[in-house]
């Protein structure tokens, strides 16, 4: 079963997936039994720059690496523009170190090269946000 979420504002996915994966957690504290594990998935999001110019996402992915949340990917589209032009304009912190600080994993991808994105080689551990570029 999965579920997908149209954008409507910046942001709304690092948010939308802090509360799915809180849920989440819930309810395989709650139903999950050993050997039969129906709540055990993950949760993607796609995500530009200017979505994490927004302090909401922020808020949310910290509540997520506070609380210890996992199968979390978020899939950052690193490539330095808004709507508004550069995000040199606006926008100069490291997201890396951001993200990195509140506890997730942060892998550098090429993307321009989508097979080794979509493959399962790559280490996944509670949080990860690929950057790509």
């Amino acid at each position: 079963m999965g579920w997908r979420q149209l954008p409507a504002h910046w942001a709304k996915g690092s948010v939308t997936q802090s509360a799915w994966q809180l849920g989440k957690k819930m309810a395989a504290a709650r139903y999950n039994q050993p050997g039969f594990e129906i709540v055990n998935h993950y949760t993607y999001v796609l995500a530009g720059d200017g979505d994490f110019m927004e302090g909401v996402s922020a808020e949310a992915s910290s509540f997520a690496g506070h609380l210890g949340l996992g199968k979390l990917i978020m899939v950052y589209d690193s490539n330095e523009i808004t709507i508004e032009g550069s995000t040199s304009l606006t926008f100069t912190e490291s997201v890396k170190e951001r993200y990195m600080a509140y506890g997730w994993q942060v892998l550098e991808v090429d993307g321009h090269n989508i097979p080794p994105i979509c493959s399962k080689n790559w280490p996944r551990r509670g949080k990860t946000l690929l950057n790509q570029r």
